[in-house]
């Protein structure tokens, strides 16, 4: 068997987001043709530039026992919405602001390298390609001069960008560091909107290399600054440098060293330096063998209606891929790392509602890299005064909120009457299952105690603070947000107890209680195990759903991109829930899963927002419906990657990096679930993978699959225990479930007792072995 570690394609691009991507973490490279010649745009992880200043959340805590009070006398109706957004307008008017939803600073590139050859003839024979574990991209065409190559190299040991250029029999061209643009080609769609007047770039030549100077014209001292240096090495022939054009005569081979260093203001985040790791052993800790043995062009893959097994494995390792190039100091945008145009589709922010936990950060721990966790918490910790007054200023409350969206600042001002985001209360505890999760997976035990107890306390006084008791003392929601949904026929997504943010308060006061034992205060674990047995239940709908609120004056909407009332499924805890919630949530992912059916094609059409597949198919991979799991992941590999092997937003329509991190995380979960007790195997596995191999996933309880296999008949796993992880596990010894009965089961080659039970040993393989 063997593992996707790349693939080639006969499409060229003539936009930056269809182009080649690699990434150091920090910078990103996009190559593409443009003009007859062809570029590489250039962006930094840093380079957020200001739309404006930055405004805090108005102090609107004085208002929600006006709202509260209309929200007991029912969903709020046209009057009641109205209402609800003067209350908010007049707030931000005391702060001096007109009540306009606030966007969060946009990434945007900080120059395109122009790669021109002298005039010649129409391309042709032209072949893209990419090594994964190497970080290269390449692009090679044929004319009447000869052949050509251009090699862009991501790395990542000393965030560097390295581009090669090999002509045969030589190459004559000049090479321009010029500013980015806003060109209508770059962008695909009529909604981008022109930022050319937020920086501007001041090219100058440089001995014989090139510097540019992209500086933000809004900011602080006109910062962000980033400077792209480019020096150019010709192996042979001659280079001279007029302006800002260096000009190559007759070299065979041109080799490019291109860095981007990117100055802040004194007020940005500070985030500390941590190691930058190799590419290759992080993309190498977890590969996808499903046998599918077709080694075509992805173009001619994607056509094949029969190519599912090559689809997903390609999709797998260039989802991982695209994660690890896109993850430095910060982890990825909406857009990773990579932005190639002034003239954006959105502004490529942290959207901490669903697209950074359930898309480019959702396979982090699951398939091996734990560690680049960092930049996520690193993130949340550089701004915790700003989560602080979010919480102070909107609720009058202890603690800490986490705004839906960020960039350059922390403050939960991004909000409009139809997008209540202020009211969306479920971002801090989301935060803290990563961290529980990332403790686990690492076997950092001193994280856990340094930097997620205090999170976890602050997490629950907030909570503790918000959430009102009624008259029988059950605890409730409101206002409350599910994201980004407005109940069915209803004036406003103003509501109360969504499901999502219930069923995150609980797993945060769980998380908190574990983790107050291992700090040696067992009073408060105990008193927040009491306080959450409070909280309501989830609740069936009459149509036999899930229902997305649980106070039923708020009826389901399916017909929507998001599914986070499915939360509980996605983190172990369903297995715990009786039958007949999970038959609603399975009724649930398959009323959605058919809305989307009806039109699986980019808005106006049903097939938007790939994290909203990624929601549904973790449910169902929870619930053992491996028929709806295999549709979200085969929607994601087909409907939302590109030939580019980049995936999108919606189908083919808007790069973005959702699916790049989802679709991995969704198939580790079709293989491997459980919880801290429970090692479940194949718990999601479809009759469309009979037979594969998947090594590097990790497992709840600090469980290492170095490697599992499976046949029809049989299932084979290597696997070790994370040091120091046991605190993580109720019991030393973890329970083992199969999808079907074994006649035969083997540890290290030794019948396993009746219980199927095991435990993991640190830092030494355990051999298991079943049979049917």
């Amino acid at each position: 068997m063997t593992s996707r570690t790349g693939f080639t394609s006969t499409s060229r691009a003539t936009r930056w987001d269809e182009g080649l991507m690699v990434g150091t973490g920090a910078t990103g490279a996009a190559l593409f043709a443009h003009d007859e010649h062809h570029v590489v745009a250039l962006a930094h992880e840093r380079f957020f530039v200001p739309t404006g200043p930055v405004i805090p959340p108005p102090d609107a805590a004085g208002t929600l026992p006006a709202l509260r009070t209309l929200l007991d006398q029912g969903p709020l109706d046209e009057a009641g919405t109205a209402a609800a957004e003067t209350m908010m307008r007049e707030a931000w008017a005391r702060v001096g602001h007109d009540g306009r939803m606030l966007n969060a600073d946009p990434l945007l590139p900080v120059g395109w390298l122009h790669l021109v050859p002298e005039a010649g003839t129409r391309a042709h024979h032209y072949r893209r390609s990419v090594d994964w574990p190497v970080g290269r991209a390449v692009v090679q065409w044929d004319d009447e001069r000869g052949h050509h190559e251009i090699a862009v190299q991501a790395h990542r040991e000393d965030d560097r960008i390295s581009v090669t250029l090999t002509s045969s029999p030589s190459f004559t061209g000049s090479l321009r560091l010029g500013p980015p643009e806003a060109s209508r080609s770059a962008a695909s769609s009529p909604a981008a909107v022109d930022r050319s007047s937020l920086v501007r770039s001041t090219p100058a030549g440089e001995g014989r290399g090139l510097r540019l100077i992209t500086e933000s014209t809004t900011g602080a001292k006109g910062l962000p600054r980033a400077t792209v240096a480019v020096t150019v090495r010709a192996h042979d022939g001659t280079v001279t440098a007029t302006g800002t054009t260096v000009r190559i005569e007759a070299a065979t081979t041109v080799t490019l060293d291109v860095t981007v260093a990117t100055e802040l203001d004194p007020d940005a985040p500070q985030l500390p330096d941590r190691p930058r790791g190799d590419h290759a052993d992080l993309f190498g800790r977890s590969t996808l063998d499903l046998g599918s043995r077709d080694t075509r062009t992805v173009e001619e893959i994607r056509a094949d209606p029969d190519s599912g097994l090559a689809l997903v494995e390609l999709a797998y390792a260039a989802g991982r891929n695209t994660v690890i190039s896109a993850t430095g100091a910060l982890p990825p945008t909406l857009q990773g790392v990579w932005a190639g145009s002034l003239a954006p589709e959105w502004g490529s922010d942290f959207t901490l509602n669903g697209n950074v936990q359930n898309g480019s950060c959702a396979a982090l721990w699951s398939t091996g890299t734990p560690e680049l966790l960092h930049g996520l918490f690193d993130l949340v910790e550089a701004v915790r005064p700003h989560l602080e007054t979010n919480a102070r200023s909107l609720f009058g409350a202890p603690g800490v909120l986490i705004p839906a969206h960020m960039t350059t600042h922390g403050y939960a001002n991004h909000f409009s009457a139809a997008y209540p985001h202020q009211y969306w209360i479920g971002g801090a505890a989301w935060i803290l299952r990563f961290a529980w999760d990332y403790a686990a997976a690492a076997g950092d035990r001193a994280f856990l105690l340094q930097r997620a107890w205090p999170l976890a306390q602050d997490v629950m006084a907030f909570y503790e603070h918000t959430l009102r008791p009624d008259a029988e003392g059950v605890l409730h929601a409101a206002p409350s947000y599910s994201p980004e949904n407005t109940p069915a026929e209803h004036h406003s997504a103003i509501t109360v107890d969504a499901t999502s943010e219930i069923m995150m308060v609980a797993d945060a006061a769980e998380l908190a209680a574990r983790i107050a034992r291992l700090a040696g205060d067992g009073q408060s674990g105990a008193r927040w195990r009491e306080w959450a047995k409070r909280l309501p239940p989830p609740r069936i709908a009459p149509d036999g759903q899930l229902a997305e609120w649980l106070d039923p004056r708020f009826p389901d909407n399916a017909a929507h991109r998001h599914a986070s009332h499915l939360y509980a499924f996605w983190y172990g805890q369903s297995q715990y829930f009786p039958a007949e919630l999970k038959d609603a949530a399975r009724e649930s992912v398959r009323t959605r899963l058919a809305w989307r059916a009806q039109d699986p094609t980019a808005p106006p059409g049903h097939m938007e927002m790939a994290f909203g597949l990624v929601q549904l198919g973790l449910a169902a991979a929870a619930v053992g419906d491996a028929d709806a799991a295999l549709q979200c992941v085969e929607w994601l590999a087909r409907d939302h990657v590109r030939s580019n092997m980049m995936p999108t937003h919606d189908a083919d329509t808007l790069f973005n990096t959702d699916a790049a991190g989802g679709l991995p995380a969704l198939v580790a979960a079709m293989l491997v679930g459980g919880d801290e007790s429970v090692l479940a195997l194949l718990p999601a596995l479809p009759a469309a993978w009979p037979t594969g191999r998947v090594t590097g996933l990790r497992a709840r309880g600090g469980v290492i699959i170095e490697r599992l296999s499976w046949t029809p008949r049989a299932l084979e796993l290597d696997v070790s225990g994370v040091p120091d992880s046991d605190w993580s596990r109720p019991s030393p010894d973890l329970a083992i479930r199969l999808p079907w009965e074994a006649s035969q089961a083997t540890l290290d080659g030794l019948p396993m007792g009746s219980d199927l039970s095991f435990t993991p040993a640190p830092g030494h393989t355990q051999r298991l072995r079943f049979h049917r």
